[in-house]
């Protein structure tokens, strides 16, 4: 079972997923690590209503409503008010009755999964939205961790004592030793950090430029994060690790994995790596910015270069992690050269996982004998320079290959027009150089 009491988004969104898939409670909560009762009560807690337009009388809906005239118009008898647009049968007809569809009435009680179109239902719709859910959640978490319980009288007493305190200099942890027993007399009972959150949030006439202590001290800074947003993954969903592993099972393919490589801290610049582990052949693209928008480039890049046919061929899926530079699915699994095709699908490691793509991480260690890590500035190096250090890299012989390098196995296996196309050139072992010496422009 889940270690944490509480569901995490990608709880949710998994939850969306599987209802949609027609799952039940058990099998769901197996997959989350949670029990059956747990997703029962997040579904029938977060799901929302949403009404329909079109008419949802009982007597509407089993075509047993013959009713007429009910807005006095010139239609009369001529049309049944059930089928008019223009009559609310909710404010007009005193025999409205609101059906209900049976779904609603039995697991799972929402309307994910359902077979029937939305927009021709004529039921009341109830949906679970894993974003909806889980900002009701957090809000449901901070109202109960940051607020407090007392009255509006309780509020103007505390603040008519304590204000005038705060203004003369004393700290909240003075005012309370003070006055402590008056408000015990009232049976308000207070703590300091309660004191200093009704200062902070501005519910009492003192403030926090009154308070010496809290003015010296400077604010403390947080590193924000850059956490992903609900549609990525809601994106990912049927995409992770668990979907990789069904995949190569169902289609028997190598599944190349990528990542990228950075220099210094200060670069701009990053590689994007691809990996083939049935060869260990690694190409890079060297790319102008880490973000989403370059590695789609550097993808649009290879497909002109081998087309899209063989694109597929060689890349008919991806595996990579979480990383933020591959937040941007559909511009990655989508062809730059035929508009609405698809070139690839993307699947991504578990969160914290790269281990799941550890032989494109331990690869890099190659890569990294000729651009040490924190030492090579990949912003003075070109194109060019990639090729030539991944010539050299591919021809090392590994001992995992029987001294094999992966050129070799790579010629011998793959087609030679993709070989042709990505002007592969093996290096003699006497030409082989695996040091930073190799690449002409060097890091200052």
């Amino acid at each position: 079972m889940a270690k944490y009491k509480t569901l995490s988004l990608e709880d949710r969104v998994m939850i969306a997923a599987r209802l949609k898939d027609s799952r039940g409670y058990t099998e769901i909560g197996r997959e989350i690590g949670r029990s059956s009762s747990t997703v029962l009560r997040e579904i029938q807690k977060y799901s929302v209503d949403k009404p329909t337009d079109r008419n949802d009388c009982q007597f509407a809906t089993t075509h047993t409503c013959d009713v007429h005239n009910l807005c006095n118009k010139a239609c009369g008898k001529r049309k049944l008010c059930r089928l008019c647009k223009s009559v609310d049968c909710k404010k007009c007809c005193p025999d409205y009755s609101e059906a209900i569809c049976e779904r609603l009435c039995e697991p799972p009680y929402v309307c994910n999964g359902c077979s029937s179109n939305s927009t021709n239902c004529r039921y009341k719709r109830r949906v679970y939205d894993p974003s909806e859910a889980d900002k009701k959640a957090r809000e449901t978490r901070h109202t109960k961790a940051s607020g407090y319980d007392y009255t509006d009288e309780e509020l103007d007493f505390i603040n008519r004592l304590v204000s005038p305190l705060i203004l003369n200099g004393q700290s909240p942890y003075a005012i309370l030793v003070s006055v402590g027993p008056e408000l015990d007399k009232r049976g308000i009972h207070i703590s300091k950090s309660t004191l200093y959150r009704m200062i902070n949030r501005q519910d009492l006439d003192g403030r926090n430029i009154d308070l010496p202590e809290k003015v010296k001290r400077r604010r403390t800074k947080t590193k924000k994060r850059n956490h992903e947003t609900t549609k990525v993954m809601i994106e990912k969903a049927g995409r992770m690790y668990g979907d990789y592993e069904k995949y190569i099972a169902e289609h028997q393919v190598t599944v190349p994995q990528m990542d990228c490589v950075e220099g210094r801290k200060t670069d701009k610049c990053a590689l994007l790596t691809i990996f083939w582990s049935d060869t260990n052949l690694q190409i890079a693209f060297l790319m102008e910015r880490h973000d989403p928008e370059n590695v789609v480039y550097a993808l649009d890049k290879l497909e002109i270069m081998i087309g899209l046919d063989m694109f597929r061929r060689m890349l008919p899926a991806i595996l990579t992690d979480n990383g933020q530079e591959f937040t941007d699915i559909k511009g990655m699994e989508r062809s730059c050269t035929m508009d609405g095709e698809l070139r690839t699908k993307v699947f991504f490691c578990d969160p914290n996982r790269s281990d799941q793509k550890g032989a494109c991480e331990r690869n890099h260690r190659e890569m990294r004998r000729i651009i040490p890590k924190g030492k090579t500035s990949l912003d003075e190096l070109m194109q060019a320079d990639i090729c030539l250090m991944m010539d050299h890299v591919n021809s090392y012989p590994r001992e995992t290959r029987y001294g094999k390098t992966p050129y070799e196995i790579a010629f011998a296996l793959y087609p030679q027009e993709f070989i042709d196309d990505m002007n592969f050139t093996l290096i003699s072992g006497n030409e082989l150089e695996m040091k930073p010496s190799l690449l002409k422009k060097k890091s200052k």
